[in-house]
């Protein structure tokens, strides 16, 4: 599971802060953070929640199956977004604390020749 700690650090190594984070967690890619909302109206899916935050308010979630990234991933850069594709970056058995994540692979569209 991705930690508020983590998000701030993955965000800045991709440069994009403004643009929606995808990690994979088992047959899914998760949006992370402040961009489920807005992510999940843009490509239709359903937005769900689970756990409260310390406020007591349901966190959202949303996310898509990691086999229909060619799909998905189209949809996103086609409207202008920029998006990170985050990784564990060490083996979860030989970590000690928190697995460190980071950015694997910026997808965003081409412009000029």
């Amino acid at each position: 599971m991705m930690t508020p700690c983590n998000a701030p650090v993955l965000r800045s190594q991709a440069g994009i802060s403004r643009h929606p984070d995808f990690l994979p967690h088992g047959r899914f890619l998760r949006i992370l953070w402040g961009r489920r909302k807005t992510i999940a109206k843009e490509l239709e899916i359903t937005l769900t929640a689970r756990g409260k935050d310390k406020s007591g308010e349901r966190m959202p979630l949303a996310g898509i199956p990691y086999h229909a990234i060619d799909t998905y991933l189209p949809r996103l850069i086609n409207k202008g977004y920029k998006v990170a594709i985050c990784e564990q970056l060490e083996d979860p058995k030989k970590a000690k604390g928190i697995v460190k994540r980071g950015v694997v692979r910026v997808v965003h569209a081409r412009h000029g020749n």
